[in-house]
């Protein structure tokens, strides 16, 4: 026994196929004034398939023609005919945005005609400058949609650091040197212990004894650089020496480090909300503390893991 064929239900289709037989001559007659040829394709099983050609040195832009044929569908039908063009849409829903830049130049618009049930597919071959700016403003949505995903992510990153600093208590690390303090401030905010750190600038030659010794700012920030942090530094001063107008600056990182007193001699960690931890007192302070401020250091943690050798 032959298995038997499935039964194709044509109601749409032959609703759709009437409904071309009444467009396409009218269509046809816009497009020709325009200075393009149209025809159709396709099977009008789904939608109504038409492609317009530049015929004539004097046919319009493609977006013209676009816009001619669909007030023709429109006036034809008596039904609204409209275009999707949604700007809050992803850069290339073109469900939801039109035209569509497609390949060889061409364009195409989704022409929906209200209670018809189906659309108008017109691709327009091709487009030229029309096209040329679709394809661009595609490529500036998908940079910008790109940009602000990036920015998101980057903000979601930095709203989670801050988070977890402030979750996670930032040890206070008293300074066990005279000039140690920078030390103590890179076990607080690297959660290491004051000898660890202090064994790693030994280790590469830094001394602590007599008046030269401990360590600077950039010695903090190649420490900070090697041991899976990032960091940015803000001075009291800027270009021509010219005093930065609202400083010290407000918190722009997880935890900072100040130079204070003398030019920044002294290196202090200032939290979020505002808490000092200076290496050299035992109690938490103020920032109202210390009128004089030289630098911040906002640190930020990239990963989580020890760089053992040194540099």
């Amino acid at each position: 026994m032959s298995e038997a064929a499935p039964i194709r239900d044509t109601s749409k289709a032959d609703a759709v196929y009437a409904l071309a037989g009444e467009l396409l001559p009218a269509l046809r007659a816009v497009a020709r004034s325009k200075g393009y040829a149209l025809a159709y394709h396709g099977s009008f099983a789904r939608d109504i398939d038409v492609i317009a050609v530049p015929w004539l040195d004097r046919a319009v832009d493609a977006l013209e023609l676009a816009e001619a044929i669909r007030l023709e569908a429109q006036r034809i039908t008596g039904h609204t005919a409209f275009v999707m063009n949604d700007e809050k849409a992803e850069p290339t829903n073109y469900l939801r945005r039109s035209p569509e830049p497609k390949p060889h130049g061409r364009l195409g618009w989704s022409i929906h005609i209200a209670g018809s049930g189906t659309y108008l597919d017109l691709s327009v071959m091709p487009a030229g400058q029309a096209h040329v700016d679709s394809k661009v403003a595609e490529l500036e949505r998908k940079l910008e949609a790109s940009i602000d995903n990036t920015l998101k992510q980057s903000k979601r990153a930095q709203d989670a650091e801050t988070s977890l600093a402030s979750v996670r208590a930032v040890r206070h690390v008293r300074q066990e040197d005279v000039n140690g303090c920078c030390v103590a401030c890179l076990a607080m905010v690297t959660d290491r212990s004051y000898a660890e750190v202090r064994a790693y600038f030994i280790g590469v030659g830094k001394t602590f004894e007599g008046e030269g010794g401990g360590i600077h700012e950039y010695d903090a920030e190649s420490y900070l650089s090697d041991h899976g942090f990032a960091f940015t530094r803000k001075y009291r001063w800027i270009g021509n020496n010219r005093p930065r107008p609202q400083w010290p600056a407000q918190s722009f990182a997880p935890v900072h480090i100040l130079g204070v007193r003398g030019g920044g001699a002294h290196a202090i960690v200032l939290l979020p909300d505002g808490t000092v931890l200076d290496p050299f007192h035992a109690e938490p302070r103020a920032l109202a503390d210390y009128p004089d401020v030289a630098y911040m250091i906002g640190v930020w943690r990239l990963h989580e893991h020890r760089i053992t050798e040194a540099f």
